[in-house]
């Protein structure tokens, strides 16, 4: 990962099996938002997935914020549906149901 993100990307761990990822700076924000950063960090594989920086940001998004809708979380989904033509459907509908947040 520090290869790929050329440090701006941090992987922290703690006592759980997860590990967090944190984006170091706006810097690295606008880096993922660019429409060729899936083929800036996959290369030739990046064929396989249609996936944007857009796409990974709401996925961190809602995973970090146990699948609250944020304004920014609203806007990178937004935003990646507009660009990759495709829906978040599917990776909502396979959340754990403790997962999602609901409100009140």
């Amino acid at each position: 990962m520090r290869d790929v993100s050329g440090g701006l990307v941090q992987a922290i761990h703690d006592s759980s099996p997860s590990m967090l990822i944190q984006l170091l700076n706006q810097t690295v924000m606008e880096f993922i938002e660019q429409p060729d950063f899936r083929q800036i960090v996959l290369g030739p594989l990046s064929c396989i997935t249609v996936e944007n920086g857009h796409t990974v940001l709401t996925k961190h998004l809602l995973c970090r914020d146990t699948f609250q809708l944020g304004p920014i979380t609203l806007r990178h989904a937004h935003m990646s549906e507009e660009t990759t033509r495709v829906g978040l459907y599917e990776f909502l509908r396979g959340a754990p149901l403790y997962l999602i947040a609901h409100p009140g």
